[in-house]
């Protein structure tokens, strides 16, 4: 007969355990709770404590578990096995073998022996789809499957549609598909169940915060605070709302919390060393990384957080070197993220590098994560007015082309770009596009006349004329845009006059920009050669 193992409130706690040793059952859920909470060290004492005690299929498990659970499946796979030699047909460890074939990105042997433990318990462990469900969801990007997840989930919900934990992944299933609608209905299902499960509201308040509804997540937050002041996750999570809020000191303070709770390990404090520097705190995470890489001086992430540390504070030689030791040492190349090759291109930039190299890689940032695109603008802008036009129009191009929510100025800064890089032809297209999206902003098609103007080299096909001229009657404010008017005067006096001998269109233009700019030589001058015309 197959053991089953029974998901309780406070984790996953073996429920035959319960019957034949409280206090042991106990320390397991204890041990859940401490790696729920993030706190690893406590976990790992415990459950190594209970192997210890009483090496068992169980115990191994959990020990096993745990060590996937953060990240050395090598490590949980020993205890894995050491179970299965105890009790071949205990099959939380054949799925547990899965899980860490998962971590690895196999996905084809992960699947024998996931079968193989649904064989072996027959189909009747809910417990069993539970967990697999959850390795399908803790896989890395590429072998992540939620589809599945929902489906094993499915089946254990109808042979127990009382289990919490259950919903609560089902409902983290449906948030990695972006369903919202599923994914709160199942949070909301679970909390109907135990309504002061604060587990379950902070996965709840986790989705409204990736759907950016940060009032609602941060409600739920403190009010799983409210409920248990211990349960460390709720803090971070707040102090992450409190950080897109832009209150960098409660922030601060929530995930201060966090760390105190959270047992101040060597995750969960760099962690905190990486906040500290997104909170500008730049002195404070020197001291945390510094303290850490004495513990862990191979750690590559440690490099990382001294990177941009270095980069901020103005050390760009510095932070070149420790960047290009973290992308060396990080063998798991799905673990570099879209802001470490974002500062990798700003490190580029600024310790003279190849600008073009480093722009282009910045834009490839913009098209894998949209949310940098602020900051590509920014240093578009630096680019442009250091008169770096061409690496400017690189980046300016990678938020048109990729942000679906423009704004005026995104097509105007890309169109001027172009045009002071001497490259009419994409700036008149782009002046074109800018005001065919916003057919109010005139300075658009006043820039386009201006692209047009210098394709035209001889003047003689007098391209841009047309565009000033519908310059000149759309636009309203002569006061403001006074220069824009007296280069649109000019212009098509100019044209009429040499090219047209249109003697009274040419006098009619150089007196408006005679009564915008009653002192201008160039309008003076031109209203001279139109006297000549015969």
């Amino acid at each position: 007969m197959i053991k089953k193992l029974s998901v309780a409130v406070a984790g996953l706690a073996l429920a035959f355990q319960v019957a034949n040793n409280p206090l042991q059952a106990q320390s397991t859920a204890e041990g859940l709770r401490a790696l729920d909470n993030e706190q690893y060290s406590s976990a790992r004492t415990i459950f190594q404590s209970l192997v210890n005690a009483k090496a068992s299929p169980e115990t191994h498990f959990y020990l096993g578990y745990f060590y996937n659970r953060i990240g050395k499946p090598d490590s949980a796979n020993i205890s894995f096995n050491k179970g299965l030699a105890l009790d071949p047909k205990f099959a939380f460890n054949e799925l547990g073998l899965g899980n860490s074939d998962l971590q690895n990105g196999n996905r084809a042997a992960a699947q024998e022996h996931f079968t193989k433990a649904l064989t072996i318990s027959k189909g009747k462990n809910p417990d069993i789809m539970y967990f697999i469900a959850d390795a399908w969801l803790r896989a890395p990007k590429g072998t992540k499957d939620p589809v599945e997840a929902i489906k094993l989930l499915d089946q254990a919900i109808l042979k127990n549609p009382k289990r919490v934990d259950y919903f609560v992944l089902r409902g983290d299933a449906f948030g990695e598909q972006n369903d919202g609608s599923q994914a709160v209905a199942n949070f909301n299902q679970a909390l109907n169940i135990e309504p002061e499960n604060v587990k379950v509201m902070v996965r709840k308040g986790k989705f409204y915060e990736r759907a950016k509804n940060y009032t609602e997540a941060a409600k739920l937050y403190r009010e799983s605070i409210a409920k248990d002041p211990k349960y460390a996750i709720a803090y971070k999570e707040l102090g992450e709302v409190l950080y897109l809020a832009k209150r960098y000191d409660e922030a601060l303070q929530n995930y201060e919390q966090y760390i105190n709770i959270s047992d101040k390990n060597q995750t969960s404090m760099l962690l905190y060393a990486e906040f500290l520097i997104r909170s500008k705190k730049y002195p404070q995470a020197v001291a945390v990384i510094t303290d850490l890489k004495a513990k862990d001086p191979n750690n590559p992430l440690l490099y990382r957080g001294l990177a941009f540390t270095q980069y901020e504070t103005g050390d760009f030689k510095g932070a070149k070197e420790n960047l290009a030791y973290y992308f060396e040492k990080q063998t798991d190349k799905s673990k570099i993220t879209a802001n470490d090759s974002l500062y990798s291109g700003k490190i580029g930039l600024k310790s003279g590098g190849d600008t073009l190299a480093s722009v282009n890689m910045i834009a490839d940032v913009v098209k894998r994560d949209t949310s940098k695109a602020d900051e590509a603008k920014i240093i578009a802008k630096e680019l442009f007015d250091a008169k770096a036009y061409v690496p400017a129009a690189v980046l300016y191009k990678s938020v048109t082309d990729n942000l679906k929510k423009l704004n005026n100025l995104d097509y105007y800064n890309l169109g001027r770009s172009y045009y002071y890089a001497n490259d009419y032809v994409n700036s008149d297209a782009t002046f074109a596009k800018n005001y065919e999206m916003f057919p109010t902003f005139y300075t658009a098609l006043y820039y386009q006349a201006l692209s047009q103007y210098l394709k035209d080299k001889d003047g003689s096909q007098g391209l841009a004329v047309p565009f000033f001229e519908q310059y000149i009657e759309k636009e309203t404010d002569k006061v403001k845009y006074k220069p824009y008017f007296v280069r649109a005067y000019n212009a098509c006096g100019s044209y009429y006059s040499t090219v047209k001998k249109n003697k009274a269109k040419s006098i009619e233009f150089f007196n408006k920009t005679l009564e915008v700019d009653p002192n201008n030589a160039a309008a003076k001058e031109g209203l001279k050669f139109a006297a000549t015309i015969k």
